[in-house]
């Protein structure tokens, strides 16, 4: 209880310095995407859909995912090549291994959607937001979360 007191109250400090860095990908930007071609493999880059603090637009979804993130990780795992839901689901679920499965899925999922995305704003948001990122990614993928069905 004490721990999510803490986390809670880093938040707002946390959207504030991604928001003053311009680091933050808001769903209020939709209309200003950038679409960049790689000019090695001529891929087109895409910027994410759906903002990282644009989780609170799917309550529910934000609900399972802050009680429960393991379930959320394993049903983005289900759709990224190399893992499944159960492995990811369960590693999630351990100490200091759910640092490399957060960034692994979502190094996984900025290569399924072509994400233009640096990989140190990766490495950030997997670990340091990592409930936020996790309903980016899980929106992101379409997953349907028990409950979150409208």
């Amino acid at each position: 209880n004490r721990s999510l007191w803490s986390f809670l109250q880093f938040l707002p400090l946390s959207i504030l310095l991604l928001q003053k860095l311009k680091i933050l990908h808001s769903a209020n930007y939709q209309d200003s995407k950038l679409l960049n071609m790689d000019m090695v493999t001529g891929a087109m880059d895409r910027s994410w859909e759906n903002g990282l603090c644009s989780c609170f637009g799917d309550i529910k979804m934000c609900i399972i995912t802050f009680i429960l993130p393991c379930y959320t990780a394993g049903k983005i795992g289900d759709k990224i090549p190399g893992l499944s839901c159960i492995v990811a689901g369960l590693l999630f679920a351990v100490p200091v291994v759910n640092l490399f499965i957060a960034f692994k899925l979502r190094t996984g999922l900025k290569t399924v959607k072509m994400i233009n995305e640096s990989i140190v704003a990766t490495i950030f948001f997997a670990w340091c937001c990592s409930p936020c990122a996790l309903i980016q990614e899980a929106r992101e993928l379409g997953v349907d979360v028990p409950m979150a069905r409208h």
